[in-house]
C-alpha cells in the first residue's frame, strides 16, 4: 500500500487524481490507524480483557532490581545472568553493568560463558515463576545443584490492568574468593 503511495508520488502531474481531498483523508488513514490501534490495544486489553503483551515487561525495574542486588551482596559488579532465555535475555540487556547471557538449558548458543566464569566472577539465576514454591526448573537443577532459590520477586508491569505481576523465581552464584579452591 505504501509502495503505490510512492508511484503516485514519484509520477507527480501524469497521473490525474479526483477528488483528492478524500484520497489524502484515505491515505492518512492508511498511515495513521493501524499504529493508534497497537497503542490502543496495549493500553486497553489489560484493563478490559486481561490479555497482556510479551513486550509489556518491567524490563528496567528487573534490571535495577538484580544488578543492584548482586552489588550489594558482593561488591562486584554483574558479569554474568544465567537462566531461562526470556527472562535472563531481558535482565542482562537492562541491566546497567551489561553482563553477558549464559543459558543453562543450551550453552552451546551462549559459548562466551563458561562454567571457569560463573564460578570465578558469579552470576543471577533468573527463571519465570508459575506455582507458589518458586522452584528453578530441571534444566537449571541439573546444571547448578548447590543454587540455593530465593524469595521469588514480583514486579508491576508498566500497564498492570487486571493481569497478575510478573512473577520472577531467582538465585545467586557468589563469586569464588581469589586464590580459593573450587567447592566439592
Amino acid at each position: 500500500m505504501l509502495s503505490a503511495l510512492g508511484v503516485i508520488v514519484a509520477a507527480g502531474n501524469v497521473i490525474r487524481l479526483y477528488r483528492q481531498s478524500i484520497l489524502g483523508r484515505a491515505w492518512l488513514a492508511v498511515l495513521l490507524v493501524p499504529p493508534a490501534a497497537v497503542i490502543g490495544a496495549s493500553i486497553l486489553l489489560p484493563w478490559t480483557l486481561g490479555i497482556g503483551f510479551e513486550v509489556d515487561r518491567p524490563a528496567s525495574a528487573m534490571g535495577e532490581f538484580f544488578t543492584d542486588t548482586f552489588h550489594r551482596r558482593t561488591a562486584a559488579p554483574l558479569r554474568i545472568v544465567a537462566g531461562d532465555a526470556e527472562v535472563a535475555g531481558l535482565v542482562a540487556m537492562a541491566s546497567s553493568d551489561r553482563p553477558s547471557l549464559f543459558l543453562p538449558e543450551k550453552p552451546e548458543l551462549t559459548p562466551w560463558v563458561s562454567d571457569a566464569d560463573i564460578r570465578q566472577h558469579g552470576a543471577i539465576v533468573l527463571w519465570q515463576v508459575s506455582d507458589n514454591t518458586g522452584a528453578p526448573p530441571a534444566a537449571i537443577k541439573s546444571r547448578f545443584p548447590d543454587l540455593v532459590p530465593e524469595v521469588p520477586r514480583s514486579f508491576e508491569r508498566p500497564v498492570q490492568g487486571r493481569l497478575p505481576l510478573y512473577r520472577i523465581g531467582w538465585g545467586m552464584i557468589r563469586p569464588q574468593a581469589a586464590g580459593a579452591a573450587p567447592a566439592k
